[in-house]
């Protein structure tokens, strides 16, 4: 569901800055849209990397919420099984 929730604002913000052709930081230093995945300077790295990285890690808490609930459930499975 969040992960859902965080692309339909990235849409509705890729819409919204669809005609600006520069991005930058709060140090106005310029952010390219690819920028370099090897660099260790995050303004480097690009604007699509930190895209990537909060889908990326909304996925990952998705699939371990579900994942926890699923050993929840199979606990309380075997725990009732042993009370029988």
């Amino acid at each position: 569901m969040a992960l859902i929730w965080f692309l339909r604002v990235l849409a509705r913000h890729w819409k919204s800055t669809a005609g600006i052709q520069k991005s930058s930081d709060a140090e106005d230093r310029e952010i390219p849209l690819g920028g370099d995945p090897e660099a260790t300077e995050s303004y480097k790295r690009g604007y699509l990397a930190y895209v990537w990285e909060a889908v990326g890690r909304a996925a990952l808490e998705q699939v371990w919420e579900q994942l926890r609930r699923r050993r929840e459930t199979v606990q309380r499975a075997r725990w009732k099984k042993m009370r029988g």
